[in-house]
């Protein structure tokens, strides 16, 4: 696999986030050769940026190759949710059976939620997990922001110091707590992207 060139990774970087704060609403359509001009880049390094956003689900193609923002249906939530569940659990198993070093764990606990976990989920060293978490992740986001129409920040000064506590758990090996933890953390980022003012 090629590492992408930094334009194309800048490029996709600066789309990601315009997408996920809603400034493409769903099911817009998308052209290479708008971006292009609007960032006068070469059509090339555009649909390398876009297939790095496809392959993280935050872009679609549609027959005849248009590209659209996916508008994605608020009954995936409990899907999505369970499915990081699952990688963040996994991560931690992982963590426990082969014991990595868990620095850059630690020092994410001071970050949001969202990229604590996912940290989480790096340093279990499993790239398929990664990459099922990171996509995943960018889901939960886009439909959060498509239903609820901002993504509500998670990282309260308990959870801070829940992610903290939970760090040192898994730095000191008291693999109950981080359990407990973890669990607290996933039902604190659940909670939020359930709110009950979400729009059907």
């Amino acid at each position: 696999m090629s590492q992408a060139s930094p334009l194309v990774t800048d490029l996709a970087k600066h789309l990601r986030g315009r997408i996920l704060a809603g400034e493409f609403p769903p099911e817009a359509k998308v052209t290479e050769s708008g971006l292009a001009a609007e960032y006068g880049v070469a059509r090339p390094t555009v649909r390398s940026a876009i297939d790095v956003l496809v392959g993280e689900g935050l872009l679609v193609r549609s027959p005849f190759a248009a590209l659209r923002v996916p508008s994605l249906p608020v009954s995936e939530r409990g899907e999505l949710i369970a499915l990081l569940r699952f990688t963040e659990d996994r991560a931690l198993a992982r963590i426990r059976a082969t014991q990595p070093d868990v620095r850059e764990l630690r020092r994410a606990g001071s970050g949001s939620l969202h990229g604590f976990l996912a940290t989480l989920v790096r340093v279990s060293g499993s790239t398929r997990l990664e990459l099922i978490h990171r996509r995943t992740t960018f889901e939960l986001v886009l439909l959060t922001q498509q239903h609820l129409g901002e993504v509500p920040a998670p990282d309260d000064d308990s959870a801070r110091q829940a992610m903290c506590t939970f760090a040192d758990a898994v730095a000191t090996e008291r693999w109950p707590e981080a359990e407990a933890l973890l669990e607290r953390l996933q039902d604190v980022r659940a909670g939020v992207v359930t709110a009950p003012t979400a729009r059907r």
